[in-house]
């Protein structure tokens, strides 16, 4: 990738996310990145960008360095995979993604979720072909959510019945 970049590099705004700043394989991919920067004489820091938990140590290199900028990720975040925290937003909104829209439907999906119910499947991420026929052949299942508690409730039902 680096090598196809080619030139634009020294256009190139470099993301680094890490939730502790320790994870083996983020660190020696921004290494790699970094020592390409260093070998075409192009300054690293201005170039990147941390999103990383405050005191981690991401956070103690990009203030080290001189980075520029960071944002902040939150002990409660998902690591990598939280497309609704910086993790996901800043990319997303350099890509020219609405973000303030994502934002509004995840609002309107959590207030969804939290709807009180019965044994009646009325919560919309409950309404899938997937789910419904999985929960016909179980009593218990797991799922994967982006809302724990939805997750919880559900579990908590259909292990019930």
């Amino acid at each position: 990738m680096l090598d196809r970049l080619g030139d634009d590099l020294k256009s190139t705004l470099v993301i680094i996310t890490s939730k502790s700043g320790g994870t083996p394989e983020t660190r020696n991919g921004m290494l790699e990145v970094k020592h390409r920067f260093e070998a075409l004489g192009l300054d690293f820091p201005s170039h990147a960008v941390a999103i990383t938990m405050i005191g981690s140590k991401m956070d103690e290199l990009e203030r080290l360095e001189g980075w520029l900028a960071e944002f902040p990720m939150f002990d409660w975040v998902g690591g990598r995979t939280s497309e609704m925290s910086a993790v996901g937003l800043l990319s997303a909104s350099l890509l020219g993604i609405d973000i303030r829209s994502m934002l509004a439907g995840a609002k309107e999906m959590d207030a969804a979720t939290r709807i009180p119910t019965s044994k009646t499947i009325r919560r919309p991420c409950w309404r899938s072909p997937g789910t419904m026929r999985a929960t016909a052949k179980a009593k218990r299942i797991w799922l994967c959510c982006p809302a724990k508690t939805a997750c919880y409730c559900f579990l908590a039902i259909y292990s019930s019945s």
